[in-house]
């Protein structure tokens, strides 16, 4: 072996030079305003802190959407859930149950609306 060859192996390097530590949630305020005249304004404000997540990287998105028509005398009435949630690709299998179950509990609590609706319509 000539000097300029380097011989193929393990390579100790100081892992923490290379390594950039990203913090992947934050805190932030979110204020809602609620539709009140100008004298309620303040008192009608709701401010909460939130943790969200940061995407060190561009997100998956697992998106579920559930469709549902009922008919009922020849009147119908539908209703479509969905969910996009973002995700890392490692996380998507679970992040597609994660939004398979929002959709599904939505839509079981606007179901029986759709239903007294349609009944209520004849």
């Amino acid at each position: 072996m000539t000097q300029t060859e380097v011989e193929p192996g393990p390579v100790d390097v100081d892992i923490p030079e290379l390594l950039h530590v990203v913090p992947t949630t934050m805190m932030v305020s979110r204020t809602v305003k609620l539709s009140v005249s100008s004298e309620e304004a303040s008192a009608s404000e709701i401010t909460e802190i939130i943790e969200i997540q940061r995407f060190v990287t561009t997100p998956a998105v697992a998106r579920v959407m559930i469709p549902i028509k009922k008919v009922y005398n020849y009147n119908s009435a539908g209703l479509s859930v969905g969910v996009d949630l973002p995700c890392y690709k490692e996380e998507l299998p679970e992040a597609l149950e994660k939004a398979y179950n929002l959709a599904k509990e939505r839509l079981l609590v606007e179901l029986p609306k759709i239903i007294k609706a349609l009944k209520d319509t004849i």
